[in-house]
């Protein structure tokens, strides 16, 4: 009698089974560095479409908030080659690393670039924040942010990341991630540092889990917590002042003598008196104004950076609690986390397009972005932000007219 023991089928069908998981990891993880570069490319462009514009504008980067964006502009231009560059400049030879063709030298140099970029971009999200805060609630002028804190917090934003790769190029912790993919502080061979008895002795890199906490994980954490508080802080404050530039409904009317010349004393006071409160009234609108506006831009940089890196902060607390993250997690990183420089240049070019938009609403919003980035674009003047105190008197006028 012929049968078909089942001893010899199962490991055919368990190698099948592992043959087909094989391919299927490694599918998921090509078609996600392919997706990541994409979206780093596209960051890339978008960010070098802003810092042209500022360079191209009137003004330049005579603003502090100019050069601010212009800043955040460079940091993701760095992060985005970083990211494009890394699945190429891993050392060729690195395990399911199809594309790896370059040398330790090669993923060091690029690490470097990719930690300075990733680094300098929630520092720079931090400094946008404190700005808006710094000119709406605290009333200073651009001068004034210029000469008290731009220039010590602009050093202080390029310098810690720049000191902290040069310690990770010098000891060696920029090596290839999971399967290549990106250049940066791990231990070569990947997690030599937490288990060495299953992954093996470091060759490379044996402090830079430790390194990667104090000079990574730690100022993202702060500047994130602090984006936070600076947020909370401004809402309060322009709801504080909307509460307070309420009109108010019990003003008494002012009267004048019995006399003819008392009256007419009276009226002409009264009507100084109203023209007073016509204008207080405008100053307040202004103000009020561009508090909300400033809130509303300063809202959506944040909101920006905290979908671009809501993932990856998952990732590494799920990697610190030895869990693996799941597949969605893995494409929502590697489609959102590259794409900072398209949301800021969405945002960055909002105020420009609603009012051209308002002068022309015949034309789409996607028209009239086109139109903006092709013609070099502006910096957003004051009268988006509170920059540039000659566009409040324009602003006044018509407030006037349309009381």
């Amino acid at each position: 009698k012929q049968y078909t023991n089942p001893i010899f089928v199962i490991p055919h069908t368990g190698i099948h089974f592992l043959r087909c998981l094989c391919i299927y990891k490694t599918m998921t993880l090509l078609v996600s560095q392919i997706i990541r570069t994409c979206m780093a490319s596209i960051s890339f462009t978008a960010s070098s479409t802003i810092a042209a514009m500022i360079i191209r504008s009137d003004k330049g980067l005579c603003t502090p908030y100019s050069r601010i964006i212009f800043g955040l502009s460079i940091a993701d231009i760095m992060q985005s080659l970083g990211i494009i560059i890394s699945p190429l400049a891993a050392p060729s030879g690195t395990l399911d690393a199809p594309w790896a063709m370059g040398s330790t030298g090669s993923c060091s140099t690029t690490g470097f670039l990719l930690h300075v970029g990733a680094v300098a971009v929630p520092f720079y999200t931090l400094f946008l924040t404190h700005y808006f805060l710094q000119r709406i609630k605290y009333k200073l002028t651009p001068a004034q942010f210029a000469r008290k804190m731009e220039c010590r917090i602009s050093i202080f934003i390029w310098l810690f990341p720049v000191i902290g790769g040069l310690v990770g190029l010098v000891n060696g912790y920029f090596n290839p991630g999971k399967e290549g993919s990106l250049c940066m502080m791990v231990g070569k061979p990947l997690r030599c540092g937490i288990d060495p008895k299953t992954y093996g002795a470091c060759v490379r890199g044996q402090n830079a889990l430790l390194a990667s906490l104090f000079l990574v994980l730690l100022p993202f954490v702060l500047s994130f917590a602090m984006i936070i508080m600076n947020l909370a802080r401004f809402t309060f404050h322009v709801y504080q002042q909307e509460q307070m530039f309420k009109p108010s409904t019990n003003q008494e009317p002012t009267s004048g003598s019995a006399d003819g010349e008392g009256g007419i004393n009276g009226t002409s006071s009264s009507a100084a008196v109203g023209e007073i409160s016509i204008r207080d009234a405008v100053s307040r609108n202004v103000r009020g104004s561009l508090a909300k506006q400033s809130l509303v831009q300063s809202s959506l940089y944040i909101a920006s950076f905290f979908i671009c890196y809501v993932g990856p902060i998952i990732s590494i607390i799920m990697g610190a609690l030895h869990i693996t993250p799941p597949a969605w997690l893995l494409w929502c990183v590697s489609i959102f986390w590259p794409l900072g420089g398209f949301f800021n240049i969405l945002i960055y070019t909002r105020p420009k397009v609603s009012r051209y938009k308002d002068y022309n609403p015949e034309y789409s919003r996607l028209y009239v972005f086109l139109i903006i980035i092709l013609s070099g674009g502006e910096v957003p003047t004051e009268i988006d932000f509170g920059d540039n105190q000659n566009d409040v008197v324009p602003m006044r006028d018509r407030e006037q007219e349309r009381i």
